[in-house]
């Protein structure tokens, strides 16, 4: 659920709906923009008409890891592979699918190469919803992962992500793992 709202600036009045969306939807913001702004039962209430300006305000504090993610997530869909490979420390473990995994920085740019590919390189990854646990260097992110592509539908999944901090205190993923608990079901994990 996200709580938008719109304010005028002037009179203070507010209009405000909640909606049911994953990470960032522009049709969704689109909607509640036209919403806010189209003609009211009262002549009177300030939010109708087009606006002379329109401030948008974001979440300000959002934790690193948050960006890092956000920065991998439009380096897979960029498939900008030199980007997405110094988020992994050298010795990263990405998990391709139950049973298979890739270790280190070359696996797992042969990996996301032959992921790209898969998906006829129209593969889409965001998140909808993370936490984020922190314990000194080491911080453990469970997020609701919404992935799509031409030639599949989107599918949220559960994943969990190992990040460590390297030696400059820069954070490095160490385990990638979108699957999260289906790997009990695989006995070869």
């Amino acid at each position: 659920m996200r709580n938008q709202y719109i304010v005028d600036d002037r009179s203070g009045v507010a209009y405000q709906e909640y909606r049911c969306v994953y990470g960032e939807d522009v049709v969704a913001a689109l909607r509640f923009l036209f919403n806010a702004m189209t003609a009211k039962t009262s002549p009177d209430f300030p939010l109708q008409g087009i606006p002379l300006m329109i401030y948008c305000v974001q979440k300000m504090n959002r934790h690193p890891l948050e960006l890092l993610i956000e920065k991998a997530d439009h380096a897979i869909i960029q498939e900008d592979f030199d980007t997405l490979m110094d988020i992994y420390c050298h010795d990263a473990v990405l998990v391709i699918k139950p049973g298979m995994n890739a270790s280190g920085k070359v696996e797992i740019r042969k990996a996301m190469e032959a992921i790209a590919a898969h998906f006829s390189h129209t593969l889409h990854v965001q998140q909808a919803g993370m936490k984020i646990l922190e314990a000194g260097d080491t911080a453990l992110v469970i997020a609701k992962t919404v992935v799509s592509a031409s030639n599949m539908p989107a599918m949220v999944r559960n994943a969990t992500y190992v990040f460590a901090k390297d030696s400059s205190g820069e954070w490095r993923c160490k385990i990638d793992n979108s699957y999260e608990h289906e790997l009990l079901l695989h006995e070869n994990a």
